[in-house]
């Protein structure tokens, strides 16, 4: 990996915990669907997992990121990282590549229900990843990336006039 990449490692504190079991299934299992809340202000943990799937598992894996993003100045360097549109268009020609992809259920939902003092999921209503999978066959590994709401922090305008 490159240096930098190595640093965003460090400054996150940012550690990944799986067992021999989930590895060898993600493995055999492949392609997959990996299904990572929450979103937070900025899905760090997300980012991050691309770069140690690919790195320490026999697959290749795209996080996926909403079309906006691709739009957006600066933001849209994330292609770099390994991301791909989250479109279903998008999703279903990665995995019928071969490819496993990841998706942040809650979205940029996620953004606006985050705050300092609590993990928060908006996924209630969220069922395209379960329609994704029962489409395609393949299935959704579950994930879960704490103290999301830590990186960065929420803004509040209480008080303003």
């Amino acid at each position: 990996l490159p240096v930098g990449f190595l640093l965003l490692f460090r400054y996150f504190s940012f550690r990944w915990i799986w067992t021999d079991e989930v590895k060898e299934a993600s493995e055999s299992k492949a392609p997959w669907i990996g299904y990572a809340p929450p979103h937070g202000v900025f899905p760090w943990g997300n980012m991050l997992s691309i770069f140690i799937i690919n790195a320490a598992l026999n697959v290749t894996f795209f996080g996926a990121a909403a079309s906006i993003v691709f739009w957006t100045p600066g933001l849209k360097l994330i292609a770099a990282f390994g991301v791909i549109d989250v479109s279903k268009q998008s999703l279903m020609s990665a995995l019928k590549k071969g490819h496993c992809v990841g998706i942040v259920p809650d979205g940029i939902a996620g953004i606006f229900h985050a705050n300092d003092f609590d993990e928060v999921l908006c996924v209630k209503h969220r069922k395209g990843a379960a329609r994704l999978a029962l489409q395609t066959g393949r299935p959704l590994f579950p994930c879960f990336f704490f103290a999301t709401h830590a990186c960065c922090r929420c803004g509040t305008t209480s008080g303003a006039s």
